[in-house]
């Protein structure tokens, strides 16, 4: 597998942004930012209230695979064929 790119990693931000989520980047992707390693996917989080809506995410090119109530992973498909795998971590997870 192919690492993913920042710069497909800031789209697949930016396409979560306009499917109505507020995504913030963790995991590799987001130590890659800081200079370090890198990643074979992108790993976000979303607000707790809006990560159940996330594994409706079949439009616009993103596809789940599975949702097992801590992340939901799946894969968004660019026009040019581009295949960027993500996982999106349920927060509510993270607290407490």
């Amino acid at each position: 597998m192919t690492p993913v790119s920042l710069a497909e990693g800031a789209e697949f931000l930016r396409r979560l942004s306009r499917a109505g989520f507020r995504p913030i980047l963790i995991g590799g992707l987001a130590i890659e930012a800081a200079g370090f390693g890198g990643t074979k996917d992108v790993d976000a989080l979303v607000a707790v209230e809006a990560f159940d809506g996330i594994e409706f995410l079949h439009k616009g090119g993103f596809r789940v695979f599975s949702a097992a109530g801590w992340v939901t992973n799946g894969e968004l498909t660019l026009p040019d064929g581009t295949r960027i795998p993500f996982d999106v971590l349920n927060p509510a997870k993270f607290v407490g």
